[in-house]
């Protein structure tokens, strides 16, 4: 599917998919860290929700947490681009990913070539 095939809602480089799962966020200009979940995760970006304040423009080292202990981890550098008061007492906010830190080696099988 190329990007005209999709909604209007999807017209992006990168197909937004939902995960719903813990992450581990450290700030990089502390060494404060805090616990939320990463709601939906593309290419260039996530959403997440928190119940602390995070000012926009704070960079970030997120970690995706797998409840089922896959591995690897997704762990990428992260830049606060927007927030916004979600449900309850938690925090949304919109990360633009600046860097993937963790980046598994691929390899193709030789007969798969």
């Amino acid at each position: 599917m190329n990007q005209f095939d999709r909604g209007y809602s999807e017209k992006r480089d990168y197909i937004r998919m939902t995960v719903n799962t813990p992450i581990n966020i450290k700030f990089l200009n502390s060494h404060d860290n805090l616990t939320g979940y990463c709601h939906d995760l593309s290419g260039s970006g996530m959403l997440i929700s928190a119940k602390e304040d995070i000012p926009s423009g704070t960079e970030l080292m997120v970690t995706l947490i797998s409840e089922h202990g896959h591995s690897p981890t997704l762990q990428a550098l992260c830049t606060v681009t927007r927030s916004e008061k979600g449900p309850k007492t938690m925090n949304l906010y919109g990360l633009e990913i600046t860097d993937i830190i963790n980046k598994p080696e691929m390899t193709v099988d030789s007969e798969e070539a």
